[in-house]
C-alpha cells in the first residue's frame, strides 16, 4: 500500500514564562508528526479574550529531502505604555515560508521570505489615529554551531552566524532598511571544572529608515528596569525588528540607542560543587558561579559619531556611546526552573557604581 502521512502527537504542553519587556506569560505548544518524520506540524497558542489580542502560530515542516521547508502563519499581539503615558497595543501578522540547506552537520545556510503586518493601536486616547504597516522582508542567515552544553550554557566548541534582513521601501509613507549582524561565541576549558566564554557581536542597519538596536539589561530580568521608564517603541515596526543587545549588566534596558552596535562579553563559570561537600537541597541544585565583562558601544550615523565619553555640567568625564560593566553572578535550578543573581557594576569613567542585583530566568549565552 502507498505510504500515506498521518500526524501523531509528539508533545502537547503548557507552561509559564517570564519575559523582561512584556512580564508573566502563559503558552500552550503542540508538536504532531507522521511516523517517517517527514512531515512537523507546530502550534503555538497564548489565547487573551479575543484572536485580535491573542498571540498564536502555525507552522508546518517539510523535512523528506536535504533542504528543509517551513510555512508559518501567525498573530502576535502585546501591550505597551509609551512615553506619553498611554496603553498601545502592538500587533504584528503575515506569513512567513524559509528554507534551511545543511552543509554538513555543524554548517547550515538559511534564507526565507515573510509577507507581514505591523499595527499600533492607542487603548487610552481613541483621538490618536492608528499606524498600519505592510512589508516585504527578505531574510538570509549562515549559521555554524558545534558547542557542547553543560548544565547552563555550552562548555567548548564555538558558534556564529551572519545575518542579512531587509524590507524594501514600496510606498512613499512606506519602511525600507537592510540590517547586517554578525554573532561570534567561543567556549573552552581552564580545567576539569572551570570554563571560559567569550562573545562577540555586531551590527549595523541602513537604509532610508534604518531600525535601532537598544543596549542594556539582561534576558528575562524579573525586577526589570528601563531607561526613562518605558520600551523605546513609536513605530509599528519597532515592535518587530528592534534588537535588544543582552545581557549589558549594570544597565537598564534600552541604556543605549543607536542604528550601530559593538559587543562584548566575557565569562569564567565554575560550579560551587566543588567547594560543598554536603548534600543540596531537592529544591536548590546544580549551584553555579560565575564572574563576568560585559561592553557594548552604540550610535547612529557615521563611525565618526561614536565618542566613548563625554563631560557632564560638572566638567567629569561621564560614558556616552560606550557602556562597560563587571560583577559576579550565581546560577542554580530552583525547582528545575534555571534562575540566575547577578550583581553588577557600571563603570562611571571616574569611578564605579553602585551594585546592581539582578534577578533573571534561562540559560547563559
Amino acid at each position: 500500500n502507498p505510504y500515506k502521512v498521518k500526524f501523531t502527537p509528539d508533545i502537547i504542553l503548557g507552561n509559564p514564562s517570564y519575559n523582561t519587556f512584556y512580564g508573566v506569560q502563559g503558552v500552550a505548544q503542540a508538536l504532531f508528526s507522521d511516523v517517517m518524520g517527514n512531515h512537523q506540524l507546530y502550534i503555538q497558542a497564548n489565547l487573551l479574550y479575543d484572536l485580535k489580542n491573542s498571540s498564536f502560530m502555525v507552522s508546518y515542516y517539510y523535512l523528506p529531502g536535504q533542504i528543509d521547508y517551513s510555512f508559518s502563519g501567525y498573530h502576535t499581539a502585546a501591550y505597551v505604555w509609551l512615553k506619553d503615558g498611554d496603553l498601545y497595543r502592538f500587533r504584528k501578522y503575515g506569513t512567513d515560508i524559509a528554507a534551511y540547506y545543511p552543509f554538513d552537520f555543524f554548517n547550515r545556510i538559511e534564507w526565507g521570505l515573510g509577507l507581514q503586518a505591523y499595527s499600533r493601536e492607542n487603548l487610552d486616547n481613541s483621538n490618536v489615529s492608528s499606524i498600519t504597516r505592510f512589508l516585504v522582508v527578505p531574510q538570509a542567515r549562515y549559521v555554524h554551531d558545534d558547542v557542547l552544553w553543560g548544565d547552563f550554557a555550552p562548555v567548548r566548541g564555538s558558534r556564529y552566524n551572519v545575518e542579512i534582513t531587509g524590507a524594501p521601501k514600496l510606498a512613499t509613507d512606506g519602511v525600507g532598511f537592510m540590517n547586517i549582524t554578525g554573532d561570534y561565541r567561543t567556549y573552552f576549558d581552564l580545567s576539569d571544572f572551570i570554563n571560559i566564554a567569550l562573545r562577540g557581536s555586531a551590527g549595523a542597519s541602513m537604509g532610508p529608515n534604518p531600525q535601532k538596536f537598544c543596549a542594556g539589561g539582561t534576558e528575562n530580568w524579573i525586577n526589570s528596569s528601563f531607561s526613562n521608564g518605558y520600551l523605546p517603541f513609536e513605530n509599528p515596526e519597532d515592535f518587530a525588528f528592534t534588537q535588544f543587545l543582552m545581557p549589558l549588566r549594570g544597565y537598564a534596558v534600552n541604556a543605549l540607542s543607536g542604528d550601530k552596535f559593538f559587543m562584548v562579553n566575557g565569562e569564567l563559570r565554575l560550579p560551587m560543587r566543588i567547594f560543598i561537600a554536603s548534600p543540596l537541597p531537592m529544591f536548590v541544585q546544580n549551584i553555579h558561579t560565575a564572574a563576568f565583562f560585559d561592553m557594548a558601544g552604540v550610535w547612529s550615523g557615521s563611525l565618526s559619531n561614536f565618542k566613548a565619553t563625554t563631560r557632564d555640567l560638572d566638567g567629569y568625564l561621564v560614558p556616552k556611546n560606550l557602556l562597560i560593566g563587571s560583577g559576579i553572578g550565581l546560577r542554580a535550578y530552583l525547582l528545575g526552573i534555571p534562575a540566575k543573581l547577578d550583581i553588577a557594576w557600571a563603570y562611571l569613567v571616574h569611578n564605579w557604581s553602585q551594585p546592581k542585583y539582578m534577578f533573571s530566568l534561562g540559560y547563559d549565552f
